[in-house]
């Protein structure tokens, strides 16, 4: 992570180019309120979380309008900031991991350490890069929570993570050499959401 301070709101908007991923703005700037500085990253699609920093708890309605992730109170930084970087952690980690509630204690599992899951019986079966989950759950389950995240259903009882897919034949073929069962009526929809990913890590690179 690179953290980079700015004097004035010109010097941001001027030198940040937009790459910016989590802004501290002070509510009242030397040359500008903060929150034309917002506004400026709003209308520039900025997906950046703003955190905003004051002195005057009269400022706190006015940050509201912007959505911030946080708006913080100068005076009580040091009792704030915990609280503040524990809900930045989480919003981290949010759409990168799944929590597993297990009567042993809770686990979390990395998006990207799953290569499939497994439906046996009562049990769902988590296969990770490193070991295996055994999870008395339904396969649905996992397939609601992880909808949108690049898993795709190409059998009834494996939901696969398009990440760890080498290519499509008659079956699912996995870059870790393991081959899974792809139902007919099944294939083409996890093959075009195969698809859909590929192109989306395309245009990111």
């Amino acid at each position: 992570m690179n953290l980079k301070w700015y004097p004035t709101g010109a010097a941001f908007a001027e030198e940040s180019e937009g790459h910016v991923n989590l802004a501290f703005i002070n509510t009242r700037l030397d040359d500008m309120k903060g929150y034309s500085l917002a506004e400026m990253m709003i209308a520039n699609k900025s997906r950046a979380l703003l955190i905003f920093l004051s002195d005057h708890d009269e400022d706190v309605f006015e940050a509201f309008r912007y959505r911030p992730f946080r708006y913080m109170r100068k005076a009580l930084w040091e009792t704030e900031t915990g609280g503040m970087l524990n809900d930045l952690w989480r919003e981290e980690h949010r759409d990168r991991s799944i929590l597993i509630r297990r009567n042993r204690g809770d686990i979390v599992i990395r998006l990207d350490d799953i290569i499939y899951m497994e439906s046996r019986g009562h049990y769902v079966h988590i296969h990770c890069i490193d070991r295996v989950y055994q999870i008395r759950e339904k396969l649905s389950v996992y397939k609601e929570m992880l909808r949108g995240r690049y898993f795709i259903h190409p059998a009834k009882s494996f939901l696969v993570n398009c990440a760890h897919i080498e290519s499509f034949g008659t079956a699912v073929q996995l870059k870790n050499g393991e081959q899974l069962n792809c139902s007919k009526s099944r294939k083409h929809a996890a093959e075009q959401l195969h698809q859909q990913y590929l192109e989306e890590i395309a245009h990111s690179l």
